[in-house]
């Protein structure tokens, strides 16, 4: 029996909406490459609760002035915790920033502080999910993906994980997926370096060409960094030279 289980930590469950969201995201992913018929365990809970079962680092401290924007501050995706790694959605700083944000969204934009809440919570959900999907999931090199996912810049790792959001309400079937639309239009801009950063990005809404160049950048140790891998991301298709189009194709160099 797993830890947080013993400890009673809550698993989270899933509202219809939580549900659509991700069975979108699996079917895009799925398409190009990364699956899973496993899901991560997911916990809704007080910070200092999760902390007690799972000894979260620390030193990642959100110090900048409003930290309520960053996704870090919100939830976590650890893949150690358990076999198919676990995400925790902190509940008590998911309604500190709920109510912080009632006071700085224009008004009229949402009706209360439990809407702010539920959006807020899906949001964070699917990140987090971005993040588990981008590290376990491949179907190619498994282990290799995982294995380089840790050396990966924060940068292309957040950047996915973004996209994942934003790729998980982009068909607009309900009236839930303009409203978290409408309220990551909001959110996203506000946050700090490097969550917009994927802005730059030049194929957004292709999502198959996305995964496969993050694929291929996650597949393979290079010399480049931080700012190189990302224009790797941010490229259109034809500015791409051939030893760009190498690295792309998962190929070491």
């Amino acid at each position: 029996m797993r830890e947080a289980i013993k400890s009673n930590l809550p698993p989270y469950r899933l509202t219809d909406n939580e549900i659509s969201l991700l069975g979108r995201v699996k079917n895009v992913f799925k398409i190009n490459g990364f699956y899973s018929e496993m899901l991560p365990e997911i916990y809704f809970c007080d910070f200092n609760d999760a902390d007690n079962v799972f000894n979260i680092d620390r030193g990642d401290v959100i110090d900048e002035k409003n930290h309520y924007y960053n996704p870090d501050y919100l939830g976590k995706y650890m893949y150690s915790a358990s076999k198919e790694g676990s995400i925790i959605i902190y509940r008590d700083r998911i309604h500190e920033a709920a109510h912080r944000l009632s006071s700085q969204f224009p008004p009229g934009n949402f009706k209360s502080h439990n809407e702010i809440v539920i959006l807020l919570k899906a949001k964070v959900l699917i990140h987090e999910i971005g993040h588990w999907i981008t590290h376990s999931c491949s179907l190619r090199n498994k282990q290799d993906v995982m294995m380089n996912y840790g050396f990966l810049p924060k940068l292309i790792k957040e950047s996915l994980a973004q996209l994942t959001v934003c790729w998980s309400f982009a068909d607009h079937q309900n009236v839930f997926d303009f409203e978290l639309d409408n309220f990551s239009r909001l959110f996203m801009p506000m946050q700090p370096k490097p969550y917009y950063e994927f802005r730059h990005i030049k194929h957004i809404d292709s999502p198959h060409i996305i995964i496969k160049r993050y694929w291929g950048i996650v597949s393979v140790h290079t010399h480049l960094n931080e700012s190189k891998l990302f224009d790797l991301l941010c490229k259109n298709e034809v500015d791409l030279s051939a030893t760009e189009r190498t690295i792309l194709s998962g190929q070491q160099i």
